[in-house]
């Protein structure tokens, strides 16, 4: 069996960080105390509420969006790492086994508005909006729904006349 200290590594409640190739199962907090390291050294969590406008009175603040950032991405990769079951995300950490997203962000059928973690596949918003307005107005001159569009007998106008 080899055991290698991991030089330059943290402690972890006092104890050296060890790394063990026996080809055994890893612990399952083995993950969280690598993102531990690497939110230390590289201060991902900071660089992340740099780019964050904190709508928070400063006088009421008590966690900074670090702290919080931070300890979200360390939860979410424990959470993955206890569950026997696939954890999904909603973009907020790349952590997790999937994500969803949904399909209108996705599509890019809103205007200008883009979160961070929407990767748009298409632009589909003007498409969508010109589809919407020609359906609205077919409605409002009485053409839909017609007689291929609804089960039974034909549509009635307001007057008993067929409609569409």
């Amino acid at each position: 069996m080899i055991y290698l200290p991991l030089s330059g590594l943290s402690s972890v409640g006092g104890k050296s960080v060890i790394a063990r190739f026996d080809g055994g199962m890893l612990s399952s907090n083995s993950g969280v105390l690598a993102l531990a390291e690497v939110e230390k050294r590289l201060r991902v969590a900071d660089r992340l509420a740099r780019c964050i406008d904190d709508p928070r009175c400063p006088d009421q603040v008590v966690h900074s969006l670090a702290d919080m950032i931070g300890f979200r991405m360390k939860m979410i990769a424990a959470i993955t790492a206890e569950v026997a079951i696939p954890t999904i995300g909603i973009g907020a950490s790349a952590a997790c086994d999937g994500q969803i997203l949904v399909v209108d962000d996705m599509l890019g059928t809103f205007g200008d508005f883009r979160p961070k973690f929407v990767k748009r596949c298409a632009e589909l918003g003007e498409i969508a909006g010109e589809a919407i307005a020609a359906y609205a107005q077919e409605v409002r001159d009485r053409r839909f729904p017609g007689s291929d569009h609804v089960f039974g007998d034909a549509p009635r106008s307001v007057n008993g006349e067929e409609a569409g």
